[in-house]
């Protein structure tokens, strides 16, 4: 099975050695997991970013940095933040 990741510093696994990304590598072995996840992405990053592809599997981790406290200018609205995962669950 091939699965894409798209989403954010803990999907990235910034600032850590082992991630959860990893730990599914680990269990899923003879899987294919590719992880297009980028720090700091919010809903409308991974919106931008995401592209039609050939993955079995698509795992959407994404959605602390809308809520941004100390980045306002990244801050998503609710309301645009329930539109965008409606989107990406649309995809």
């Amino acid at each position: 099975m091939k699965i894409y990741i798209f989403g954010d510093s803990i999907a990235a696994g910034q600032e850590s050695s082992f991630s959860w990304v990893d730990l599914l590598r680990n269990k899923l072995k003879n899987d294919e997991i590719i992880n297009n996840s980028v720090g700091g992405s919010t809903t409308l990053d991974v919106l931008e970013r995401f592209s039609e592809n050939d993955a079995d599997l698509i795992i959407f981790a994404v959605g602390l940095n809308d809520s941004s406290y100390f980045e306002k200018e990244k801050r998503i609205l609710l309301v645009d933040f329930k539109k965008n995962i409606g989107r990406l669950i649309k995809l």
